[in-house]
């Protein structure tokens, strides 16, 4: 059957795939993963997955906190990075990959980690998920790839617009392939 499968979709392209191109069309998507987005250290207003839990006229164990944390507002959150080559005035260093506890600062103090990351093959850029402190302001960040510090900015998530009819999110904007 595989190999039947492979012979009649060959005109069309179909190739197998493996993990990797798994991870890479679900962090395009932004889609989260445990152990890396999700853990059970954040709540889900910090993991970015509010909208997955009813609060309003629901209890549940954790529903006050969950509450309480939505009126003084998250301390972090997820969020999207792109992270850049070197900075002007520096000897050219092409954009790395941040990936998984990658520090992220701004203003030489740490303020987060990168949960995911990689070279986007869709947007031919780099590209991260990080648990970022909010509230730090408008300074600019940097992540830290084998000992030397890089220009990152915040960016939408998902990176790419969805294609699936219907979906919310592809009116927001976002660079499709």
């Amino acid at each position: 059957l595989w190999e039947e499968l492979l012979a009649e979709g060959d005109d069309l392209g179909v190739a197998p795939v493996g993990l990797a191109a798994r991870d890479t069309l679900r962090f395009e998507m932004g889609y989260s993963l445990y152990g890396h987005e999700l853990s059970g250290d954040w709540t889900p207003l910090e993991a970015g997955i509010g909208w997955a839990v009813r609060l309003r006229n629901r209890e549940f164990v954790g529903a006050e906190a969950l509450r309480a944390q939505k009126r003084a507002g998250v301390p972090r959150r997820i969020a999207g990075l792109e992270v850049h080559g070197a900075p002007a005035g520096v000897r050219s260093r092409p954009a790395p990959i941040a990936r998984q506890e990658t520090p992220v600062f701004a203003a030489g103090k740490q303020v987060g980690f990168v949960t995911s990351g990689t070279k986007s093959p869709s947007l031919n850029r780099s590209l991260a998920l990080a648990m970022l402190e909010t509230g730090r302001g408008e300074a600019e960040l940097e992540v830290e790839v084998r000992g030397k510090r890089y220009p990152a900015t915040v960016t939408s998530v998902p990176f790419l617009a969805p294609r699936v009819k219907g979906d919310p999110r592809a009116a927001r904007g976002q660079p499709t392939p």
